[in-house]
C-alpha cells in the first residue's frame, strides 16, 4: 500500500511539474508573439512617418535607419 501511494505521488508530482513547465513555455511564447508585434507596429509608423515627410515609399530599411 506505501509503494502505491508514493508511486501516485510521484506521478502525481511529474505531472504538476510537467503542466508547470509547458505553462512557462506558453507564456514565453506569448511574451515573444507580443514583443514582435510591438516591433511591427514601431516599423509601420516609421513607414508612415517617412512617406509623410518624404512623399515616397523608403527603397530600404537603411533608408529608413
Amino acid at each position: 500500500m506505501k509503494k502505491a501511494l508514493l508511486i501516485l505521488m510521484l506521478i502525481s508530482s511529474f505531472i504538476s511539474f510537467s503542466l508547470e513547465l509547458k505553462a512557462d513555455v506558453i507564456t514565453d511564447r506569448v511574451n515573444l508573439i507580443k514583443k514582435l508585434s510591438n516591433e511591427q507596429d514601431l516599423i509601420a509608423n516609421i513607414i508612415e512617418l517617412y512617406i509623410e515627410l518624404y512623399g515616397t515609399n523608403p527603397n530600404s530599411l537603411d533608408t529608413l535607419k
